[in-house]
């Protein structure tokens, strides 16, 4: 297909709607977010899962191939997303399953790959790479 010829592409640019793109309906409302949001904070918590997050992002301040770890902000993140997930999934309560689904796309950008660590082979090109293998503990609570 290739790329469009310098003419093309600057019509693209100008076009305010985006070139050949659709016009969504709306689903929600803004008020119907800011509700949505206030009920996804009321999923409550185990003090095991408190526990679990705890320990994710302890890992990643201690793991010598991080040279820097997750921040205070980044365990409220994974907890206010684990609560979105499970209420966006029919469930009043969140999972273990929730915090190790969420944990890498959360991290992803809130640690720094330590190059000079000997790797087996190549460093992770990015820290979602490295967070697949490593961000969770084995220890589920249950």
């Amino acid at each position: 297909m290739g790329y469009p010829d310098r003419a093309s592409e600057r019509e693209i640019l100008r076009d305010p709607h985006g070139y050949g793109r659709a016009e969504a309906p709306q689903l929600l409302t803004a008020d119907d977010i800011l509700r949505l949001q206030a009920r996804a904070q009321q999923v409550p918590w185990t003090e095991a899962l408190l526990d679990y997050i705890m320990a994710i992002v302890e890992k990643t301040r201690s793991h010598e191939s991080l040279s820097l770890g997750s921040v205070q902000e980044a365990r409220r993140a994974l907890y206010r997303a684990a609560q979105a997930l499970a209420l966006t999934e029919g469930r009043e309560y969140a999972i273990p399953d929730d915090v190790k689904r969420l944990a890498v796309p959360v991290f992803a950008h809130r640690v720094v790959i330590n190059t000079a660590w000997p790797w087996p082979s190549a460093p992770p090109k990015s820290p979602s790479a490295f967070s697949r293998e490593n961000s969770c503990p084995s220890e589920v609570p249950i």
